[in-house]
């Protein structure tokens, strides 16, 4: 039985579908197992990455330094390297008892110094994890800076820092990077398997082949041929057609559609990275005493919690979701409101955008409605996040306990400026 228009349309939603959930639950895993996979990944796409920052909220070390969190691996890992060490000692026809009594019967009879603490070093992996922990553990007491209490796990967004200890943080980044895989995904979707074109009054057939075209608003079905001009068995401007091109696919067109996929992700990336850059530029807040003294605070003493609270009806509430509503803080407050009306505004402008497409007779397939409905995504989900961490993007400026140790030095200064001034005053009257 041949399918109806509406069995194609339903076909062609359920598969975006299932590539979008499919994805999504592929990135939670990674996120969960593998961190530093993930944030690899989000660092090609949107030049969006992973660190550390210590007290005074400067980078110690980044994605490609911070180990795997996965327990799992740690263990697979170290149990690895001890098949790998007792094969190498059956090998030399040695064994690990008599290695270790000639370790303790070495003619260096000097006791080691069990108070020197030195931080761990690659030359430690026959430690145990415990022991390694409190290694770590008693050297950070050396440097108060390094101390884990005083870390945090951060997303370094285009020199913005907002902590990962949030869920909601790494709930946009997942979602963020869904979208932009999912629509490279779909791209590969309409051009190796399951394809979709709009046709025009007296243009071409599309070269697919034979395929199963459908015109008018109740949908009348009609043959479309590759060679052949478009003919409606009544006046209408345009049509749709459908067809399952995987069993016609060549070594070529998996090649070409590799290149397109790589640039279809390159170009999400770029665009995803645009709309952050010119929103976080727009949020700029103006600079003042008050404003200063609450940067001061925030750097200093909101080291592993919210840092920035919003002044609501004379109050300070933990929630600072909503302090972006106050424009009289940004710089420039019309420029701020106007863009946030243009993102909001994308979403709606996704049918019109449409409807032109099919005024001008442009090609129109199942990847156009993916593109435009992955970039209004975009739009929107930037736009919340950054409004949303736009107190804590704001207060995590690097060196902050370092700026009231300086702040300290000047007052003392001015103090004693004063006083010395007021002393002369006194001698000379």
């Amino acid at each position: 039985m041949a399918w109806n228009y509406w069995n194609w349309v339903w076909c062609n939603i359920f598969i975006s579908t299932a590539i979008v959930f499919n994805t999504f639950v592929i990135l939670v895993f990674l996120l969960r197992y593998f961190d530093q996979l993930f944030y690899g990944i989000v660092a090609k796409l949107f030049n969006i990455e992973r660190c550390f920052i210590d007290v005074h909220h400067n980078i110690i070390s980044r994605n490609s330094k911070i180990n795997i969190s996965s327990a799992r691996i740690i263990k697979a890992t170290e149990r690895l390297s001890k098949i790998v060490i007792f094969c190498k000692n059956l090998c030399n026809g040695e064994r690990e008892l008599n290695n270790d009594a000639e370790e303790s019967t070495s003619d260096d009879d000097q006791p080691p110094n069990n108070n020197e603490v030195r931080p761990y070093s690659d030359k430690d992996d026959k430690l145990s994890a415990t022991q390694r922990k409190v290694h770590n553990r008693v050297a950070s007491y050396q440097n108060p800076s390094s101390h884990p209490e005083h870390e945090r796990e951060i997303l370094n967004i285009y020199g913005k820092y907002i902590p990962l200890n949030k869920f909601s943080n790494k709930l946009f980044i997942t979602i963020l990077t869904t979208a932009v895989i999912s629509a490279a995904i779909m791209a590969v979707l309409n051009s190796l398997i399951l394809t979709s074109t709009a046709v025009y009054r007296g243009g071409p057939c599309p070269n697919y082949g034979p395929m199963e075209c459908f015109c008018g608003d109740n949908h009348t079905y009609f043959q479309c041929q590759t060679g052949a001009n478009v003919t409606f068995p009544f006046d209408t401007l345009s049509g749709t057609c459908f067809r399952w091109i995987a069993r016609d696919v060549t070594t070529s067109d998996v090649t070409t559609q590799i290149g397109v996929t790589a640039g279809l992700l390159t170009a999400f990336g770029s665009i995803t990275q645009a709309l952050i850059h010119l929103y976080l530029h727009v949020l700029q807040k103006r600079l003042g005493v008050r404003k200063g003294i609450f940067h001061m605070m925030a750097k200093t003493v909101g080291i592993n919690g919210t840092t920035a609270p919003t002044l609501c009806c004379g109050s300070y509430l933990p929630c600072h979701y909503c302090s972006c509503i106050h424009l009289r803080q940004y710089k420039n407050p019309c420029i701020t409101a106007l863009l946030t009306i243009i993102y909001i505004s994308v979403p709606g402008l996704i049918i019109p955008a449409i409807i032109l497409l099919y005024y001008y007779e442009l090609n129109v397939t199942s990847l156009t409605f993916a593109v435009l409905i992955t970039f209004a995504f975009l739009c929107i989900l930037a736009m919340l996040w950054m409004a949303m961490e736009d107190d804590e993007l704001s207060a995590n400026i690097p060196g902050g306990w370092k700026d009231i140790q300086k702040i300290r030095t000047e007052l003392v200064d001015l103090i004693v400026a004063k006083k010395k001034k007021t002393l002369t005053t006194e001698a000379t009257n």
